[in-house]
C-alpha cells in the first residue's frame, strides 16, 4: 500500500504529541541561497535543561533518496537526525552511523529501525527566529498553512478516494465482461469443434461404406475420383480386376506353353 508524504508526517505527530511538532521547517530567510535548508520535520522536545531537536527527511520514492545530496546539511540543525519512509525503502546499512531511521509499517505506526546519535550542537538562532515570524501558530492542522488549505486538501482526498473506487469497480466490470465473454466464445467454439468431430466420423463411416479408407496416402485423390464418377468405386475395381484376369487367361490361351511353364 502506498503512503504519502503527508501520511508520514501524521505518524511521526502522532509519535512526537508531547512535543513542539513542526513541519517544512527552514534555518533562515528564503534568501540564503544555497545554503538554505529545508526539513521535512522537526520535533522540539519541551525541556529547558536538556533540549533535543529531532530532525526527520522523509522518502517515500527510492529515487528521491538517491538522488538527495542536500540532506547531510540538516544534522547540523538537530541533537538527533532520522529518515522516515515506508517500510524497507531505506535500509539501516545505507544510511551513516549517527544517522537513524524510522520505517512506516503499513499499519501506519512509526518502528525505529535505527536509532539516530545524539549531538552536542549550537542550535541555530536563524533557525528558531523562522520558527517565532512564521510557525508560531500551532494551533492549526500542522501541515497546512491554513484552514481553508486543509479542507481543500480534505475534500480533495475525498473526491480522490471517491474517483478511485469508481475506477476500480469500473475497470473490474470491464474486465469481467470481458472474461464472461471470452467464456462465451470458448464454449462456441467447443461446441462447433465438436459438431464437425461428429460430422467428420460420420462422413469416415459413408467413405468405409463405398470401399474408400480414409487413412490412406491418396485419399484425397480417391474421394475426388469416385465423386467424379455415377458408378460405385467398388463396381470399378471388381471390373478392373476381372479385366485384368482375363487378359491373364487370353495371354495363357495365346501362348500355352505358359499354362505347361505353369
Amino acid at each position: 500500500m502506498k503512503i504519502t508524504a503527508s501520511e508520514v508526517k501524521h505518524v511521526l505527530s502522532q509519535k512526537h504529541s508531547q512535543d513542539f511538532f513542526l513541519t517544512e521547517v527552514k534555518n533562515g530567510s528564503t534568501w540564503m541561497g544555497k545554503e538554505l535548508a529545508i526539513m521535512d520535520a522537526l520535533a522540539i522536545k519541551k525541556s529547558w535543561t536538556k533540549p533535543c531537536l529531532t530532525g526527520y527527511e522523509i522518502k517515500v520514492s527510492r529515487a528521491d533518496f538517491m538522488n538527495d545530496e542536500k540532506w547531510p546539511l540538516y544534522k547540523d540543525l538537530c541533537h538527533r537526525f532520522y529518515f522516515a519512509c515506508p517500510k524497507g525503502l531505506i535500509l539501516p546499512e545505507e544510511l551513516p552511523d549517527d544517522v537513524g531511521l524510522v520505517w512506516i509499517n503499513e499499519d501506519k505506526k512509526p518502528y525505529t529501525r535505527k536509532k539516530a546519535k545524539f549531538r552536542d550542537i549550537q542550535m541555530s538562532a536563524d533557525m528558531f527566529y523562522y520558527i517565532i515570524l512564521s510557525r508560531l501558530n500551532n494551533q492549526e492542522h500542522p501541515f497546512f498553512s491554513s484552514k481553508r488549505e486543509f479542507f481543500e486538501q480534505y475534500l480533495l482526498d475525498k473526491e480522490q478516494r471517491r474517483t478511485l473506487g469508481w475506477k476500480v469497480g469500473t475497470k473490474m466490470a470491464v474486465e469481467l465482461a470481458e472474461l464472461d465473454r471470452q467464456v462465451q466464445d470458448f464454449q462456441r467454439q467447443k461446441e462447433r469443434m465438436d459438431m464437425n468431430q461428429e460430422r467428420f466420423e460420420s462422413f469416415l463411416k459413408v467413405m468405409k461404406k463405398h470401399g474408400l479408407n480414409a487413412h490412406r496416402f491418396n485419399a484425397e485423390e480417391e474421394l475426388d475420383k469416385a465423386l467424379s464418377t455415377t458408378v460405385p468405386p467398388n463396381f470399378i475395381r471388381d471390373l478392373e480386376t476381372i479385366q485384368s484376369a482375363s487378359m491373364r487367361l487370353n495371354e495363357m490361351i495365346k501362348n500355352p506353353e505358359l499354362l505347361e511353364g505353369k
